[in-house]
């Protein structure tokens, strides 16, 4: 017998392409599903992701993340590039071609943690733009328990694939956490 969980109930009008990206866990228990659409509040537009969970007989929305804003500088709505959850589907992880935007969940909600900038973004560029000798995230690939992304794009003159590692640290009293970037694989120059 089969469970839905209908996109009609989300609170966005106008919303289109639901399913544009999807991601699951390793269980099937879990997924991750992008869309867009205008929030019915101030009628602006953005991209969301919804996380619906199945407790073996339903499937429903745990939460809708909307216009992220990323916690490095960016402040623009999001343009799904490549979604990944992690295989315990608790990480869930996008990108804009600018940035990785990182939530996980921590037994009780979702919560946005720290993500990945864009290395190729200088403190110069006021306004990122969505730019085709530049693209950060265009795939992503995450571990089974999510402390370890590889985020494939390409730069003026090359195509790269770039791994990161999650590392937690304490800071007055408080944990954080920080992506180290461990290792780098550049392709043949493209387009020339």
């Amino acid at each position: 017998e089969s469970s839905k969980a209908n996109a009609d109930t989300n609170p966005f009008e106008d919303h289109y392409g639901y399913g544009h990206q999807v991601a699951m866990s390793g269980d099937g228990r879990r997924i991750a599903i992008s869309f867009a659409g205008k929030d019915g509040s101030d009628r602006t537009f953005g991209y969301h992701i919804d996380i619906l969970s199945f407790d073996g007989s339903n499937w429903s929305k745990e939460r809708t993340i909307t216009d992220v804003r990323r916690d490095h500088g960016h402040d623009y709505v999001v343009r799904f590039q490549s979604l990944v959850m992690s295989s315990d589907g608790k990480r869930v992880a996008f990108s804009d071609g600018h940035g990785i935007a990182i939530f996980e969940f921590n037994d009780v909600s979702w919560v946005g943690i720290t993500g990945i900038p864009d290395p190729y973004v200088t403190s110069n560029d006021a306004s990122p733009r969505r730019d085709v000798a530049r693209e950060f995230g265009t795939a992503l690939a995450m571990n089974c328990d999510g402390t370890i992304i590889a985020v494939a794009g390409r730069a003026p003159g090359m195509t790269f694939t770039k791994m990161y590692r999650m590392l937690e640290r304490q800071e007055n009293f408080a944990k954080g956490i920080q992506w180290v970037l461990f290792g780098e694989i550049h392709d043949k120059p493209w387009g020339g």
